[in-house]
Parts: structure tokens; C-alpha cells; sequence
């Protein structure tokens, strides 16, 4: 559970699939409220600029689509979300819905007998039900969200695929859209310099300033080449992915040792989403080492 929780399951193992039987209009007739595919349909029509256009939906299509986090209040319908555009847009997932419908339910019928089959004081189902719900789910051990500090901390997380003994996987954490609203159009991505607050306006977290370099440059030089240092074994690490990846997808494609550009976008390919969990890592990855070597450099 800590994987979902923490956003580090691909997005192929979240997505949901409904098929479109219908015009979207026939889904709203007489007020009824659509069903979380047809309102993502109504989305991506207007995404694409239209009905017929490239992109948009139609009847007799299968929609893919995952859970999007938001308000309480708003109704689950409203939360369907495309899983291409939200893996590239930072779009975070409803870690609680999947638990809540899909994997508490299993764990709860795997564990049921094994926790209430010493519980004689539990005399009908649903009892035993509520026992094994509060032993999965309210026990002293529940999960606790991790809080990032003012420091360099790069190597999010690492695991083992089909393609590298190891990956390294950052937090995907949502992008500002300047152009989304005149609201945004005035802010300011950036990070405070870790010695004196000041923002530093399109630098990381873990950036210093460099007043605060010059005034203790042994402090902060250890904790920035050390961030170098395992950058660069981040990207050794991407790039041997990445080359396995592009194997595998030559030889799917056919176009092997043809240099051709590869552009699947098969959502239903654990392959691709692969694919584009390395591309986006390797562009942190580099950004990442930019702002390093910029607070190194005191480059302003």
C-alpha cells in the first residue's frame, strides 16, 4: 500500500477501462449525471478541439481512464482522468479510491480467515468483516506521508525491472500551468535558498544562494557534490533503461537497428508507460543536475 500511497505505481496498473456506447448527449438527457468515462469523453472532445477531431472520442471506443485526487465534496464523476495526460502533466492519483474499492476488498478476503479463525467472540460475517478491516486499516502502524525538507534528496526511490537491475523513479510532483488562468500567469515557480529563505525564483528545493555560499562554502559543498555524484549515477542508471526499453520496442515495432523514432502510444502496453516513466525521469534527472551545478557555479 505504501507504493500507491507515496505515487510510485505505474500508471498502467491503475488504469480503468468503460467503453463509449453512445453519443455523449445520451448519456445527459432528462438530467441525469454521466458516468465518469462520459465525462472524461466530454473532456477530451474539448481538449482536441471538437467533435471528429484528432483525439476525440467516439461511439464504440474503449476510454482508459484513472482516478484523479481532489476535493471530498467533489463527486467521483468528476475525477475520471486520461492516463497519458495525466502521467505528463503531474496529475496525482486518488490513492484512497483504489484502495478503499479495489485492493482493501482483496486484502480483506485474503486475510479475513486468517485473522478471525482464532476470534470466537465473533459470531456473524459481517463481525468478522469489521475485525479484519480494522486490523488491515487502524492498526498503530498506519501509514504516515513523508515530508520533504530544504535538502537535496534526489534518489526518490529504486526498484528492479525487466530492463535495469536498477531504476530510479522521482516523485512526480504536479507542474504549474501558467496558462491554465490569469491566476497563475502570476506566480513564480521557484525554491527558498536553504541558508537564508530568499526565493530564488526557477531554482529547485535544496538550491543555495550565493551569499550564503560564500559566507560557508564548507558546509554546503559536501552536500552538493555528494547530490552530483549520485546524479550522475541516476543517469548512468536511466540510460542503461533506456536502451533496453528502445530495444524491446524495436523489435515490437518491427523498425530494429533502423534509427527510427519510436511514437507508440498504446496505453494498454506496460512497455510504454516504461517508456515514458524513463523520459520523464531522465528530464528531472538533468534538470536536477543543472540547479546542482548552478548553485556550484553561482551562475545567476
Amino acid at each position: 500500500m505504501l507504493p500507491l500511497k507515496e505515487n510510485r505505481v505505474d500508471p498502467y496498473d491503475l488504469v480503468l477501462t468503460k467503453q463509449l456506447r453512445n453519443e455523449i448527449d445520451a448519456y445527459t438527457r432528462e438530467g441525469r449525471t454521466a458516468p465518469v468515462h462520459v465525462q472524461l469523453a466530454a473532456l477530451r472532445v474539448k481538449r482536441a478541439g471538437g467533435p471528429g477531431k484528432g483525439g476525440a472520442p467516439r461511439p464504440g471506443d474503449r476510454l482508459p481512464f484513472i482516478i484523479r485526487a481532489g476535493d471530498p465534496k467533489e463527486p467521483l464523476s468528476m475525477r475520471g482522468e486520461d492516463p497519458t495526460y495525466a502521467f505528463e502533466h503531474g496529475v496525482p492519483i486518488d490513492a484512497d479510491y483504489y484502495l478503499s474499492r479495489h485492493v482493501g476488498p482483496a486484502l480483506q478476503r485474503i486475510f479475513e480467515p486468517l485473522v478471525t479463525a482464532h476470534r470466537v467472540d465473533l459470531e456473524t460475517d459481517a463481525q468478522r468483516a469489521a475485525a479484519t478491516h480494522e486490523f488491515l486499516f487502524n492498526s498503530k502502524t498506519d501509514y504516515c506521508a513523508p515530508t520533504y525538507a530544504y535538502e537535496y534528496d534526489f534518489s526518490e526511490y529504486r526498484d528492479k525491472s525487466a530492463f535495469s537491475d536498477t531504476v530510479v523513479r522521482y516523485t512526480n510532483r504536479r507542474r504549474l500551468d501558467a496558462s491554465s488562468s490569469l491566476f497563475m500567469r502570476s506566480i513564480k515557480s521557484g525554491a527558498e535558498c536553504v541558508g537564508c529563505g530568499l526565493f530564488l525564483e526557477g531554482r529547485r528545493t535544496g538550491a543555495v544562494c550565493t551569499e550564503c555560499f560564500d559566507r560557508n562554502p564548507g558546509h554546503y559543498m559536501e552536500s552538493l557534490v555528494a547530490s552530483l555524484a549520485q546524479l550522475r549515477v541516476d543517469e548512468n542508471d536511466l540510460t542503461k533503461e533506456r536502451a533496453a526499453i528502445v530495444a524491446k520496442c524495436e523489435e515490437c515495432t518491427g523498425c530494429k537497428k533502423q534509427f527510427t523514432h519510436i511514437v507508440c502510444e498504446e496505453w494498454d502496453c506496460a512497455v510504454m508507460w516504461r517508456r515514458q516513466a524513463n523520459m520523464q525521469a531522465l528530464r528531472e534527472c538533468e534538470a536536477r543536475t543543472n540547479d546542482v551545478v548552478q548553485s556550484l557555479s553561482h551562475d545567476w
